[in-house]
């Protein structure tokens, strides 16, 4: 189901989620115009252990979003850097790594209760889930696109959803 926050049961998640998302894509892009995210589909991940999720990125959607629903300690998501290597396509060689700012990858804690919120152009991946974990891991993703107006008619650049 690839929209599973439009069941009744769901609505009050889905406005929590709402919320979230548009309070976040306020905080980071500043828009200077009243855009609204809205979520244009969502689904539920299982993983047993052992089982992952391929690098990808989330196509037709401005952000994305995981509410992690019941995970084990070790759980995690990671994040790939697309801009680590100098215009793209150069390599000067490896360092040690310390922030998320100089890493190919990051890792981020999958910890029940939490959602955590990204670009949906940044790629990202689930490692295999470990197998001292019991139970199974279950997440629910969304994406989403926007409301509005966005350019503006001096570049001719206006358009309106």
């Amino acid at each position: 189901d690839v929209d599973i926050l439009d069941n009744d049961e769901l609505s009050d998640i889905k406005k929590v989620l709402t919320d979230s998302v548009n309070e976040y894509f306020k905080e980071i892009v500043k828009p200077d115009k009243d855009i609204k995210l809205y979520i244009t589909t969502s689904w539920i991940n299982m993983n047993k252990n052992g089982e992952s999720h391929h690098p990808h990125k989330h196509p037709n959607s401005i952000v994305s979003g995981v509410l992690y629903i019941d995970t084990c300690e070790e759980d995690t998501i990671t994040f790939m850097n697309p801009n680590i290597k100098m215009f793209g396509n150069l390599d000067l060689g490896s360092k040690t790594s310390t922030t998320i700012w100089d890493s190919n990858e990051w890792n981020l804690s999958a910890m029940v209760n939490t959602l955590i919120m990204f670009p949906s152009s940044l790629p990202h991946d689930v490692k295999p889930r470990p197998n001292t974990c019991k139970g199974t891991r279950i997440s629910l993703s969304f994406n989403t696109w926007f409301k509005g107006t966005i350019g503006d008619e001096v570049s001719i650049t206006r358009l309106h959803l």
